[in-house]
């Protein structure tokens, strides 16, 4: 039966990260659940209800999941105590609930005790403690908290650094994180120094044209821009877009939002041609589907600034009028 339960929960677990295999991951879950009720070793139905809480998590349903979560922490502290592996990832988890329902204070006091017994168990150089940092960074993020959180970004780093080397992927999440920080706060070169490092380990992983470099390449683009590097950022962009448009085509939203940010470079370096030509190409993607929608509503008022500039003032005022329309 065990055998059988452990089997069940890898089965759900691959499962639940298909949407398309969500009913049969239900099915499962079901058959598994009536067995564990009756036939399973506490270990067993704590790893059966994490499981099904990281399903439920995935099928949106917030509610569920942080049922399946608490009845995991409840078990597995009583049977194995609060530093046990298993209570800590059912900790975790309603962590990740509260954080999914905006309950950021709630978020952040579970991530810090889940932090705390990391810390515990592991020592504090584990790559488990910077992981916990890591959670515990995106919430205090999530409130605005941008000096503490860069501490605890740094120190996740440095944990990483000191366990895998300068070149591994987690190293780069690292990067990634400190640069968002940095970039939030309004601190544009030292963002833009983490958001290459991202870029230079992914190119040496990854090769140079796999579709992960097309963010890391529109990041360092945005933090160029903002330092008034506008060749740079023309050239990370433009880069973008190519991976972009090989890997998803040129009618995909992602390709959208670069072209939006070419144009603003082209009409800041007066080629309000070209600018025009990649507003309208963005909002073609985005605002055929939708009018409403707000990026294509960015991409029109974009055009209007360019027809401005160009001192097409009827054309800018209707395109005006129209954007107006859409936005009542």
């Amino acid at each position: 039966t065990q055998v059988a339960l452990r089997a069940a929960v890898h089965r759900i677990h691959a499962l639940s990260k298909q949407p398309a295999k969500f009913l049969a991951a239900d099915e499962i879950a079901g058959l598994a659940s009536a067995i564990a009720a009756h036939a399973a070793p506490p270990d067993v139905r704590v790893e059966l209800d994490i499981t099904l809480g990281d399903l439920a998590v995935a099928k949106n349903q917030l509610a569920d999941a942080n049922q399946q979560y608490e009845a995991a922490y409840e078990l597995a502290g009583q049977a194995f105590g609060s530093d046990d592996t298993l209570t800590v990832t059912a900790e975790s988890g309603l962590a990740r609930v509260a954080a999914h329902q905006r309950r950021y204070a709630d978020a952040q006091k579970l991530f810090e005790q889940v932090l705390a017994s990391s810390r515990r168990v592991a020592g504090p150089d584990a790559p488990r403690v910077a992981r916990a940092l890591g959670n515990l960074v995106n919430v205090l993020v999530a409130q605005g908290k941008l000096d503490n959180a860069a501490q605890l970004a740094q120190q996740a780093l440095d944990i990483r650094l000191r366990a895998f080397g300068p070149g591994h992927p987690e190293v780069g999440a690292s990067y990634m994180t400190l640069g968002a920080i940095y970039s939030e706060t309004g601190d544009d070169k030292t963002a833009k120094e983490y958001f290459a490092k991202k870029l230079a380990i992914d190119e040496k992983a990854e090769g140079s044209d796999a579709v992960s470099i097309a963010a890391d390449a529109e990041n360092v683009g945005t933090e160029q821009s903002a330092l008034g590097d506008y060749a740079g950022a023309r050239a990370s962009y433009e880069r973008a877009l190519a991976i972009e448009t090989a890997a998803y085509g040129s009618d995909d939203p992602r390709s959208a939002e670069v072209l939006g940010q070419l144009g603003a470079i082209e009409d800041h370096d007066r080629r309000y041609d070209v600018a025009l030509a990649d507003y309208r190409r963005a909002y073609d993607v985005i605002g055929k589907a939708d009018p409403g929608d707000p990026r294509a509503i960015d991409f029109l008022g974009g055009q209007v600034e360019t027809l401005t500039h160009m001192g097409k003032l009827a054309d800018a005022r209707a395109l005006e009028e129209r954007t107006a329309t859409l936005m009542e």
